[in-house]
């Protein structure tokens, strides 16, 4: 691993970005900043290979799709982008929205939250003044800070499962993007896997590993690497479609993603395979984009023609949520998350 020098600076320096999305979907400014390294996709000696074991495509579904989850099932609050313009937050047991995020006299540009474990903090990606930056609002108090400011693009973040770190996607002033850590309250910067592209991570439940996206060729592939940056990364998806925003499941068995493997061009749907990289099914029919589990596993939120909408994690019907768009959205429940941190603290 190798820690970046982060230069700050005063003023904050504007730096002209292609506002893009990356599978031409309505999310509008998804973070594509980064390129493939100039010699293309890493070497064998450097990724590890996918396993030849699974041949099916996964575009195939069930003739009955699961229903929806009702929605008095539904527990905890998601955070999501209202576009990309500020971070809301839903209560699920009141229906009622709040803005988290407010630049005043600006347009916005607040978008893509991850909750902390214990539901009290978001951080999220800032286009303000101009680059991509990573904030944290402590939703107790209020208070809203930076967490990077520099002149590198710093965006998706995403809690560890204790807390204390938070993966994200930066170019370190290069033109190339690489996931990497840093303390949750901000500091030295560790980047890993630093021969492969990649953004948008998401950890295991373990906390020993991170899935992400990565740019190989003219696609994208979801990668798997060790969090503390001991082994190479692996490639668990081979494809040349967009296989994008990679989710973790809580019970680490998981990886949901979305891609247009089955219908090529813009449109996307929701994919589910084994943490290995095995057993690939397909769980949506129609556009889904952005997946975030619910903290107890039984649903997917994610964005669609719909709005925020849910489903079962399995796969089946899905249920608008009624708020329009709702890009990237994180999902808590600060009741169960406080019970997983107690299984994962260490015995005294």
């Amino acid at each position: 691993m190798e820690p970046i020098a982060r230069s700050k600076r005063s003023p904050p320096v504007h730096r002209r970005r292609v506002i893009t999305s990356c599978l031409g979907t309505i999310l509008v400014a998804a973070a594509c900043t980064g390129a493939t390294d100039p010699d293309g996709a890493p070497s064998a000696a450097e990724v590890v290979q996918p396993s030849s074991e699974s041949v099916d495509d996964g575009c195939s579904m069930p003739d009955e799709l699961r229903p929806p989850p009702p929605t008095n099932a539904l527990r905890g609050r998601i955070a999501f982008g209202q576009g990309t313009s500020e971070v809301m937050i839903l209560d699920l047991a009141t229906g009622r929205t709040t803005q988290i995020t407010s630049r005043e006299g600006s347009k916005g540009w607040d978008f893509d939250p991850s909750f902390s474990p214990d539901g009290r903090t978001i951080t999220y990606r800032s286009e303000h003044p101009g680059d991509a930056e990573i904030r944290m609002v402590d939703l107790d108090i209020g208070e809203d800070r930076a967490l990077t400011d520099n002149l590198d693009e710093d965006w998706s973040p995403a809690y560890s499962p204790d807390g204390r770190t938070i993966a994200y996607a930066t170019d370190h002033g290069g033109s190339t993007t690489h996931i990497a850590v840093m303390p949750a309250g901000g500091g030295e910067t560790t980047v890993l896997a630093r021969g492969v592209q990649g953004e948008y991570p998401t950890w295991s439940p373990d906390g020993e590993q991170i899935a992400f996206a990565s740019q190989v060729g003219s696609g994208y592939e979801i990668f798997v690497v060790p969090a503390d940056g001991s082994g190479p990364p692996q490639r668990l998806t081979e494809d040349s479609a967009h296989n994008f925003l990679p989710a973790w499941s809580p019970d680490g068995s998981t990886i949901v993603f979305q891609s247009n493997r089955c219908a090529k061009g813009e449109r996307t749907d929701l994919y589910a395979m084994d943490a290995d990289g095995s057993n690939l099914r397909r769980l949506t029919k129609g556009f889904a984009e952005q997946p975030a589990w619910s903290p107890d596993g039984r649903w997917l939120a994610f964005n669609s023609f719909d709005g925020l909408a849910v489903m079962d994690a399995r796969g089946g019907e899905t249920r608008s949520l009624g708020l329009g768009t709702g890009t990237l959205p994180d999902w808590t429940d600060p009741s169960h998350a406080m019970v997983a941190l107690r299984r994962r603290a260490p015995a005294t």
